[in-house]
């Protein structure tokens, strides 16, 4: 029941909070033609068949914390993988402007900007570092499920890329997702996707 609260001040949302901004942001109208085409398309499918986005109420919600952040963050503007995470964060958060105050705490406060870039395309070279260093501890610690990924030709890599930009909100979903951002937004010193 204090998850938000405790999500707004370990993140340091709650130190970035202006008063109106949120609102000055969306007054500014949409993005460009091409942002405003990609997040359409995301907001259509993002957590369809989940009844709050589906009937249009979380739909709202989630363009406008997306457009917000947009116009926010111009060197990032909107990218894969902050559709999943907004999303994510609306059906905890009671306010489209409290889930864009922990999306700007998240970008730039916990995961590494790098994973992000304008006209929604991703880092290839920071992805494939931190894959392959998740590659690296599998093998490492985990070495049963090491033996059966390789045992079924499986390169790990290839889905490291949606886990990190989606903050793993794209493999895992409600208390599972929910109890690893605890630890990603207040209890990791290191400030990373790996602690």
């Amino acid at each position: 029941s204090l998850r938000q609260e405790i999500w707004m001040e370990k993140t340091g949302a709650n130190a970035l909070f202006s008063p109106g901004l949120f609102r000055s942001l969306l007054d500014r109208g949409d993005m460009d033609d091409a942002t405003m085409t990609d997040i359409a398309a995301d907001v259509e499918r993002t957590l369809a068949n989940n009844v709050f986005f589906r009937d249009g109420v979380g739909r709202k919600k989630l363009r406008e914390v997306l457009v917000a952040y947009s116009w926010h963050n111009p060197a990032i503007g909107y990218s894969q993988g902050l559709n999943i995470i907004a999303a994510n964060l609306l059906l905890l958060v009671p306010t489209a402007e409290d889930a864009f105050w922990l999306l700007v705490a998240l970008i730039e406060n916990i995961l590494p900007r790098d994973y992000y870039h304008r006209s929604a395309a991703v880092s290839g070279a920071a992805l494939e570092t931190d894959g392959n260093v998740l590659l690296s501890y599998v093998n490492d610690f985990l070495s049963k499920l090491h033996k059966h990924i390789c045992a079924h030709n499986v390169s790990l890599t290839m889905f490291t890329p949606g886990w990190f930009i989606s903050a793993f909100a794209a493999c895992l979903s409600g208390e599972p997702l929910y109890r690893f951002w605890d630890i990603l937004f207040g209890f990791c010193d290191g400030r990373h996707v790996f602690c």
